[in-house]
């Protein structure tokens, strides 16, 4: 019979210099019985883990410069690699490695510096687009005009800001993984021949975050001349917008343009950042994982869908 406990507290940043503050307190516990043969020099045992963990920041944030991508590496000034996933042999068998906590919506948004082009599919050669010279009505490029949602603009995501245009691109789910971990396994363990062993077992645990975190935002460095693909815009010869519903009376000419419209209008940004980022609060509650059995159990894994704006 045997038993260890261990206790630790990792450190970082602080009085030990660089730009990571993090601590770590950690406890595991485990415990060891022989159960058959308990005299023999191959028992029968019966082994147990209790494992806890957890890693919160302090102090300053490590900075973060726009067009810096390191930001979506720390989640509350904690980085990423240094939060807690479950899955693989060391914690819950059967499911793949790190593969298992908390899970946010990661919003992408596409913002704009003008001013706006506007560009008309090249009449001789379809390929291409040129700039349009045609009369353009008042605050039709604006609509083209984005902005990231930060500053003034931050309330826009759920409400109309006067002056602010959010050009919303997309959502995908982000593993996070949890501040804090608890773990236990519990086996009962046979010895065949030589170091060969088979051994029943039961994994539970749990991944989450024991804190509140806010939202945080990253942004690419602005990308110059991009074209706005797939936003073209068809306008009447007054340079006004021609809507939908104001199509269904339009005779159209044998390509299915409107006639003495300008068809498929581009318009090209001078300057367009893409993306913007927003990480929505991370998931407080957590999730419980249970496995009995063994690794030939399904297997979860959580891949995520990129998506992008043109």
């Amino acid at each position: 019979m045997g038993k260890s406990l261990f206790l630790g507290f990792a450190l970082s940043g602080g009085v030990l210099g660089g730009e990571v503050n993090t601590f770590a307190p950690s406890l595991e516990f485990q415990y060891f019985k022989p159960v058959l043969k308990r005299r023999s020099e191959k028992p029968h045992v019966l082994a147990m883990r209790f494992k806890a963990d957890h890693i919160r920041a302090y102090g300053t944030a490590p900075p973060v410069q726009v067009g810096d991508t390191r930001s979506l590496s720390f989640v509350g000034g904690t980085p990423v690699y240094e939060r807690f996933f479950l899955g693989g042999d060391n914690d819950i068998r059967g499911y793949n490695l790190r593969s298992l906590g908390p899970i946010v919506a990661s919003d992408t948004y596409a913002s704009t510096r003008g001013p706006v082009t506007p560009m008309v599919v090249d009449p001789n050669d379809s390929t291409k687009v040129i700039p349009y010279t045609g009369p353009l009505a008042e605050g039709v490029t604006s609509k083209f005009l984005f902005n990231a949602p930060e500053g003034n603009c931050a309330g826009a995501l759920t409400a109309t800001v006067p002056g602010c245009n959010i050009g919303y691109a997309g959502s995908y789910p982000t593993l996070l993984g949890g501040d804090t971990q608890v773990v236990y396994n519990i086996e009962y363990r046979i010895p065949i021949i030589s170091l060969l062993t088979v051994a029943a077992f039961a994994d539970v645990g749990t991944v989450f975050n024991a804190r509140k975190y806010s939202d945080q935002i990253t942004s690419s460095n602005f990308v110059s001349n991009q074209d706005l693909s797939g936003v073209g815009v068809i306008i009447d010869p007054q340079g006004a917008i021609v809507e939908t519903e104001d199509l269904a009376n339009v005779p159209v000419d044998d390509a299915g343009n409107p006639k003495g419209g300008q068809p498929d209008q581009l318009l090209r940004p001078k300057e367009n950042r893409d993306p913007v980022q927003r990480r929505k609060d991370v998931l407080k509650n957590g999730r419980l994982f249970f496995v009995i059995g063994h690794s030939s159990l399904p297997r979860v894994l959580l891949q995520n869908t990129d998506v992008s704006y043109q």
